[in-house]
């Protein structure tokens, strides 16, 4: 078996996610790759932590599909494993078998394999042959007069280790490397700034994973609904039991922590009183108190369950009209205010009388 040696390499494993620009979030990581003469990476998509490979025994052999990527800057991708230095010795084939190890939730990421020849100053090899739990991935011909190619490994990796078996021929000290990378994530911002239970927020960023599996996300302690991901936005459901004025939301892709988020909980309007103790149906009542929206449309009044029109409103006082449909009487209701789905603290009752028939009106007969 030939001697492997693991290629230095520089990592900033602080999985930074750092503030850049107008407050948007990235994760920073820094991966110094074997200098060649061509560069082809592929375009991916993920965050994910970094760790050097590992060479072990075993060896197959068969055949698999692989495609050559894209082509995207190095500053653009994290590794997941390696860059790792295979070093030919001998003039015959030698076999490198190791394995690939990848973290529970990267499975779904977009993957790419880099593979290097002549690196580090060495001399090259002449053959490669590549093989991936005995499956055909790569040879020598796959270089195409390039110092450099790459592979795309998306779906073709599982949770844990997978056995890879790079076989080499050349001259002696002939040395390649090879090193699994994703796209870096970047995540910039929430929105809206503020939420209340049952609410759609929206994390924007750049390189997301597509696939719903690939995130947890929390609301405080509160596990929340994940109810559509693209490569540039997460939508979810603002959970119910919340507390506090400010929200923090955690958020893991591919089993990775990301820095916080924040968001606002909207804050509940106060009622502190009606002015009538009682009153008949299509009268106007006002209710007073604190916080209200004032916009009618984002302010709802119930008497007794029963939704009232809202003529007016400002920020301390709704004026609405009882539903003439009102069940009545009925003796201490409870009044209730909701402003932008948000229910008012503060309890206050009133009383729906039966309509009161003045001097001078007629029940509508007519003789």
């Amino acid at each position: 078996m030939s001697k492997v040696n693991s290629a230095k390499t520089t990592m900033a494993l602080g999985l930074a996610l750092g503030l850049i620009g107008s407050g948007s979030i990235a994760l920073a990581e820094t991966v110094n790759y074997p200098q060649t003469s061509k560069t082809t990476s592929s375009s991916s998509s993920t965050v994910v932590t970094s760790k050097s490979s590992s060479t072990t025994a075993g060896a197959t052999t068969s055949s698999t599909k692989s495609t050559t990527a894209s082509t995207t800057s190095s500053s653009d991708l994290v590794a997941l494993q390696g860059p790792t230095q295979l070093v030919h010795n001998g003039t015959g084939w030698k076999e490198n078998p190791c394995y690939i190890n990848i973290k529970q939730g990267q499975e779904v990421l977009p993957l790419t394999l880099t593979v290097s020849n002549g690196v580090n100053g060495a001399a090259k090899v002449a053959g490669l042959r590549i093989t991936l739990n005995g499956r055909k991935l790569a040879n020598e011909t796959y270089f195409r007069g390039s110092d450099k190619f790459s592979i795309d490994m998306s779906g073709l990796l599982s949770t844990g280790d997978t056995q890879m078996v790079i076989q080499t021929f050349g001259p002696n000290g002939a040395a390649i490397s090879w090193v699994l990378t994703t796209g870096k994530i970047k995540v910039s911002d929430i929105k809206p700034e503020a939420g209340g239970a049952g609410d759609k927020m929206t994390i924007t960023g750049k390189n997301l994973p597509k696939q719903v599996s690939a995130y947890k996300l929390f609301v405080g302690s509160q596990p929340a609904t994940i109810k559509s991901v693209t490569d540039k936005q997460i939508e979810f459901i603002v959970p119910s039991g919340l507390t506090g004025d400010k929200q923090t939301v955690t958020l893991y892709i591919a089993g990775v922590k990301c820095d916080p988020l924040y968001f606002k909980t909207k804050s509940a309007p106060v009622i502190t009183g009606v002015d009538m103790l009682e009153a008949p149906p299509s009268s106007p009542i006002t209710v007073s108190g604190k916080g209200f929206s004032t916009k009618a449309s984002e302010n709802t009044v119930q008497v007794g369950g029963a939704t009232c029109q809202i003529t007016s409103c400002s920020a301390t006082q709704i004026t609405a009209i009882i539903p003439e449909s009102i069940q009545c009487p009925q003796r201490d209701i409870p009044v209730t205010v909701k402003t932008n789905g948000v229910d008012a603290k503060g309890n206050v009752t009133m009383s729906v009388t039966m309509r009161t028939i003045r001097g001078g009106e007629g029940f509508g007969f007519q003789n």
